[in-house]
């Protein structure tokens, strides 16, 4: 089964999209700012890993928008 590149590019920028929510919640908890109780409430180890897990989730996106960028034929102009 071949995929279609829009079905080929709903998985880098769903991943992206997930990573930077998953990445933010980690950050919010690692630092304390939502006490909820949790393990990883003011644990550095998770603030430092929601930063990390940002970064790789804006790299997808990032890479992903670059790349459909190039992949777009240039429409001359009249």
């Amino acid at each position: 089964m071949k995929l279609t590149t829009e079905e080929a590019a709903i998985f880098p920028r769903t991943f992206g999209t997930v990573s930077i929510i998953v990445g933010a919640i980690w950050l919010i908890q690692g630092l304390g700012f939502a006490d909820t109780g949790s393990f990883m409430d003011r644990q550095p180890a998770w603030a430092v890993a929601g930063v990390i897990l940002i970064l790789i989730g804006l790299i997808s996106t990032l890479a992903h928008r670059r790349k459909r960028k190039e992949d777009k034929p240039v429409q001359p102009r009249s």
